[in-house]
């Protein structure tokens, strides 16, 4: 789960590209973290064959093969029309097939069956945050933290974290990127935001301190190592940019990172 979040949290420059390659983080960690949760099967004769074809379809969602994953997710729809589950994973279907305005219809089906079902509402606000309706996607993040026993809890909290950051609120980010790191010390995103954050303020010592935490994490990538050069270069370790320098250029050199050190160099 954390690395759907970092994945999807370090494309904060939505070139077309990088907005379709974060898209496509978003959706096969919300399919991937579909779990096997109840299903509404009042309307189904046979709840196992429904389930199946629901995770059936959320496995062809995966793949990439939408027409199979129409096929059974139709025939689910057709068992238990009134299924949180089936509305959820055919919103996935439509978000996968860019057909944005179908996955919002589908997600706030799914939600208007199952309004208490922080897992439904988690997957429709990162659908909300893909789509960089961050005003939106904040409200409904909310909503899952305000659960306090989701299992998930404190991924959307990252997710609202960062929300509130797109919308400049950066005192309540950084509040809740600190709730975070309470829970869990190594947790990527929050450290790499914490750090972005106390190198935007000049704190250059601090943003060295969350983003050495962020390095002993292993979620490596081309934002940690842009941030890392920067923070280096402004603590006059050049010889330490150098090498994160290289490392990017070898490893992201056709990032949207890799261009803005180009740029700046």
């Amino acid at each position: 789960m954390m690395n759907r979040w970092f994945a999807l949290s370090m494309t904060k420059r939505f070139s077309l590209t990088l907005r379709k390659a974060a898209m496509l983080v978003v959706i096969a960690g919300l399919v991937a973290c579909g779990g096997t949760s109840n299903v509404k099967t009042s309307t189904s004769d046979n709840p196992d064959v429904l389930h199946k074809k629901i995770q059936l379809g959320k496995s062809y969602i995966q793949n990439g093969n939408f027409e199979r994953a129409r096929f059974h997710l139709r025939d689910a729809l057709k068992m238990a029309p009134e299924s949180a589950e089936v509305h959820d994973a055919l919103a996935l279907m439509f978000m996968a097939t860019d057909e944005m305005a179908l996955a919002d219809e589908y997600f706030q089906k799914s939600l208007s069956r199952e309004p208490n079902n922080s897992r439904y509402r988690n997957n429709y606000a990162s659908f909300l945050m893909s789509q960089q309706r961050y005003d939106d996607a904040a409200v409904q993040f909310q909503r899952v933290v305000d659960d306090v026993l989701y299992e998930n809890r404190t991924d959307a909290m990252v997710s609202l974290a960062v929300c509130k950051r797109e919308l400049n609120d950066s005192a309540a980010a950084a509040d809740l990127f600190a709730k975070v790191l309470r829970f869990n010390r190594l947790h990527p995103v929050a450290l790499y935001y914490t750090s972005l954050m106390h190198y935007d303020a000049g704190s250059i010592s601090m943003a060295y301190n969350y983003w050495q935490r962020l390095n002993m994490s292993n979620n490596e990538s081309a934002a940690s190592l842009l941030l890392g050069i920067k923070i280096a270069e402004a603590q006059g370790r050049q010889n330490d940019a150098a090498s994160m320098a290289i490392k990017l250029s070898s490893l992201y050199g056709n990032s949207a990172e890799y261009r803005e050190y180009q740029n700046s160099h």
